[in-house]
């Protein structure tokens, strides 16, 4: 939340993807969102893919409240135009980094007007 508070809510206009292979850290990070009254939405393979057009026009529309997505790393792999944000944070590591290198491409790509932001955190002293 803090990387979220310093750099994405401070500018309006300004949204972000969170990014997680595990739905168990977005369910946290979502938690944290509701409690701090910020809008979002959630993107995870158990989402039907009809509905998913909807949760990403919320996330692109700049008249929308939304102002993060949580994104299933896995599910949100290929085809998604997330360029309604411009900070990305990927949560944790994962062991083929062409699967990040794509979820970083989901805001990276056409009609990206704004400059994009990438966060990559990484732990000490962990398995990873």
């Amino acid at each position: 939340m803090e990387c979220l508070n310093k750099n994405v809510f401070v500018n309006k206009g300004e949204k972000a993807v969170v990014v997680s292979q595990w739905t168990s850290v977005l369910n946290l990070v979502e938690r944290e969102l509701k409690a701090a009254r910020v809008r979002s939405v959630t993107l995870r393979g158990d989402v039907p893919v009809p509905a998913r057009a909807s949760l990403i026009t919320a996330l692109n529309d700049p008249r929308s409240d939304v102002r993060v997505m949580l994104l299933s790393l896995c599910a949100g792999g290929v085809g998604l135009n997330l360029c309604g944000a411009n900070h990305l944070l990927l949560l944790d590591p994962h062991w083929n980094p062409q699967l990040e290198e794509q979820a970083q491409d989901r805001i990276y790509r056409v009609g990206q007007v704004k400059h994009v932001h990438i966060y990559r955190f990484m732990c000490v002293d962990t398995v990873e």
